[in-house]
């Protein structure tokens, strides 16, 4: 299977995020919203400058600028994602995240012609017909899903966007700006709405550490450098999957005994992702 290395690395991506919720609710108890952003994402970048620096690798003023809207998308998405949920449920939430999966090769067929295999649509409608039983969203739509429709937006947008720009720019340039546009739109909101932590716990900043070194560091190279190998359409389609993941993990560490409308969602999902894979194994 042509890319089966890149779609491992963003099935480990997912799982990783999958193993946040409730990581990032307890955090955020200790943390401001944007706080916690901020944190999160200017240790990932940090770090990932770091590393830059000692490559010599240098930032053209094209992957500055690409990485620079690619952030400001991924900020919107978060931002609204969290936003939301003071207004939404959880579950709700969950489900017009996951909108990404269908939104993202709409968006590439309006922003750039792209045409979507039939395969594709059919996966995506499975997968988030999936989402939906799995997560038990409620039908009534209230501002707090309208604010995470624009989570669902932003992260498609990011993904779209991306390839686009991954064609003539270097993958870890592009997330080192990403990332380091993030904390800085987050560092302007944490002062402006007074976030500014006045102590910082060792026990959370372990929680900041890890979601930074693992589920923003690791996460954002993994998504962009698999998109050099891989399709947006194919992209989204694995990475759909977190939420299978939040629910094992449920399963192992809490005893959370499975119920038939949960097995039934993750089959969908998982069968949306493997109606995508397998034909293209097939031929290659």
């Amino acid at each position: 299977m042509k890319g089966a290395k890149w779609v491992i690395v963003l099935l480990l991506v997912a799982a990783i995020w999958g193993s946040t919720f409730a990581l990032v609710k307890e955090t955020l108890s200790t943390f401001g919203t944007f706080a916690l952003l901020f944190l999160r994402f200017g240790i990932a970048a940090l770090l990932l400058g770091i590393f830059c620096l000692l490559r010599r690798q240098k930032i053209s003023n094209s992957e500055l600028k690409n990485g620079a809207i690619l952030g400001f998308f991924l900020f919107v998405s978060y931002a609204a994602q969290t936003w939301g949920l003071n207004f939404t449920s959880p579950t709700n939430s969950a489900f017009i995240t996951g909108l990404f999966v269908i939104m993202a090769p709409i968006l590439s067929a309006l922003l750039f012609r792209e045409k979507t295999e039939r395969k594709i649509w059919l996966a995506s409608a499975l997968a988030l017909a999936g989402l939906y039983i799995l997560t038990g969203a409620s039908t009534s739509f209230n501002p707090g899903d309208a604010i995470t429709l624009l989570s669902a937006l932003g992260y498609a947008l990011q993904i779209v966007y991306a390839a686009k720009y991954l064609k003539k720019c270097n993958a870890i340039s592009l997330v080192t700006v990403q990332l380091a546009v993030v904390a800085l739109l987050s560092l302007f909101l944490m002062v402006a709405l007074g976030e500014t932590p006045a102590a910082y716990p060792l026990p959370a900043m372990g929680a900041v550490l890890f979601l930074a070194l693992f589920a923003t560091l690791f996460a954002q190279w993994g998504q962009l450098v698999s998109q050099e190998h891989l399709e947006p359409s194919r992209v989204v389609l694995v990475l759909i999957t977190e939420p299978v993941f939040a629910m094992l993990y449920s399963v192992l560490f809490f005893g959370e005994v499975l119920s038939a409308s949960s097995i039934a969602g993750a089959g969908l999902i998982l069968a949306g992702m493997l109606i995508a894979e397998w034909p293209k194994g097939k031929k290659e």
